[in-house]
């Protein structure tokens, strides 16, 4: 299973290596698990002391670009290397000794040699003629990518910067003629280019967002590493080159209309950590990054984990100050629906299901918070800190949103936190403070259902017909624009 919801998770590789080694026979069929909540409870279920988180199910995903590349029939590439170069690279990352450029070469050689290597693959993939069960290959991939890994994270965790950079360089190098091999080996490959929050990996990262032929499995890493270049940089990227990214990624988004909701939602984080509403200049004076958040976040739809990570990502972005009569209200109203939304799924989920409700909690607490109040080192970040010219008008209405969200956050932290004995008194307060919140988006709707001027009417709480402005579409009882 791939973790794929937890607010601004860690050790975001180690599950994924995981995930590789178990789905086995479910890679044959070119599927790709995530964790799905469970149903329901009953209308009826009174509140209970809470029992055993039961068994998740799982929801599957088909790419078909994914089937197409399962064939274990493409080159290994690479080179092995002596034992004692692997030896001195690791060494040379913790500071403990030197290893020359063409010794980190060799290190990144050797370990692509074992990404791609067919009895490695086979030992994945090969269910019907399985190789032994000790043999060392069943671990093999996952051992390369730990390989290859671990001196990103060494060298930045002993702030070694001279071998990072270097080492970051030689993986740029050398890993993309893999994001054309095994689908296995692809994935690996970007998990860990990803992580090197090299300014230099982003025209990789650019290409393979871009290309309609590469599975989605690789474009979701390919995301989660432009996010992790700003990440790195404190949200400092050059502003012309994450524009560029940012359009790569919304027309990504665009182009797919069928993408697996994880990947719509790592889509989405990079969107909004890349911090650009619209290219530069904007095409006919709209913001076209902002418009395709616009469209997950209005979505009724849409996984309420993509809809809140959209609401992250408007939070996050900078809209220059021409674009016109930008609707700030718009986007707070609908990040409070989405509040509102989370606070009635943790009531119902809780009595059988505390994971669960303790994820939805995560939501309320990263991405709807942060949507308003920004996140640490992003400059201007949070709908409350924009300094456009409609931020500053919409101010006090953004403020009475927020304000009205964070009572829900809080009794929903406490529902989960507290001893299981206090619940029913906490699920009453959570109900009330929803009721509250809701009660005040029905009689504090935003005058317009439109981003800007001339762009597509989105449905706010329940879609209905809404008079759209002069040249606006207006769109009624469909899902913010988007064809299906």
């Amino acid at each position: 299973m791939i973790k794929v919801y937890a607010p601004r998770d860690a050790g975001e590789f180690s599950w994924v290596l995981l995930s590789i080694a178990l789905v086995g026979a479910s890679l044959l069929a070119g599927w790709v698990h995530a964790q799905q909540p469970p149903s329901k409870p009953p209308a009826e279920a009174k509140p209970a002391e809470p029992e055993k988180p039961t068994t998740t199910s799982i929801e599957s995903f088909r790419d078909p670009r994914a089937e197409k590349l399962l064939p274990n029939t493409f080159p290994t590439l690479g080179k092995a290397a002596n034992p004692a170069v692997l030896k001195a690279v690791k060494a040379a990352a913790a500071g403990a000794g030197n290893a020359a450029r063409q010794q980190i070469e060799q290190y990144v050689e050797h370990y692509i040699g074992e990404l791609t290597n067919h009895t490695n693959i086979r030992a994945i993939i090969d269910r019907e003629n399985p190789l032994p069960a000790n043999a060392g290959a069943h671990l093999a991939i996952q051992s390369a990518t730990n390989s290859l890994l671990d001196p990103i994270l060494t060298a930045r965790g002993a702030n070694n910067n001279g071998f990072l950079n270097t080492y970051n360089q030689v993986l740029v190098q050398a890993l993309p003629p893999v994001f054309e091999n095994h689908l296995l080996s692809r994935i690996e490959a970007m998990i860990v280019l990803s992580q090197t929050g090299s300014p230099d990996a982003v025209p990789i990262f650019e290409k393979q967002i871009s290309d309609p032929n590469q599975t989605v499995w690789v474009t979701l890493w390919a995301a989660r590493g432009l996010t992790k270049v700003e990440e790195l940089s404190n949200y400092n990227f050059d502003t012309a080159k994450a524009a560029k990214a940012a359009k790569a990624v919304a027309d990504f988004l665009e182009r797919e209309k069928d993408l697996p909701w994880p990947v719509q939602y790592r889509a989405l984080e990079a969107l909004g950590a890349l911090r650009q509403a619209n290219t530069i200049p904007p095409m006919k004076g709209q913001p076209e990054m902002a418009m395709t958040a616009t469209q997950f976040l209005t979505d009724p739809d849409a996984r309420l984990e993509v809809r809140a990570e959209a609401g992250w990502a408007l939070g996050m972005l900078q809209v220059q100050a021409g674009i016109a009569k930008y609707n700030y209200a718009m986007i707070a109203h609908t990040i409070g629906e989405i509040a509102a939304k989370l606070g009635e799924r943790i009531h119902e989920d809780y009595p059988k299901n505390v994971t669960q409700a303790e994820s939805w909690s995560g939501l309320l607490m990263s991405q709807v918070f942060q949507s308003f109040e920004g996140v640490p080192n992003a400059r201007e970040s949070g709908l409350l800190k924009a300094n456009h010219p409609e931020a500053n008008a919409a101010r006090a209405y953004i403020k009475q949103v927020s304000d009205k969200t964070k009572p829900v956050t809080a009794a929903a932290v406490k529902l989960v936190r507290d001893p299981p004995g206090k619940s029913a008194q906490n699920l009453k307060d959570l109900n009330t403070k929803v009721a509250d919140l809701k009660d005040w988006l029905a009689k504090n709707r935003p005058a317009n259902a439109w981003l800007v001027p001339g762009s597509p009417v989105f449905p706010l709480n329940k879609p209905q017909v809404v008079n759209a402005p002069p040249g606006g579409e207006p769109i009624a009882n469909r899902a913010a624009g988007r064809e299906r």
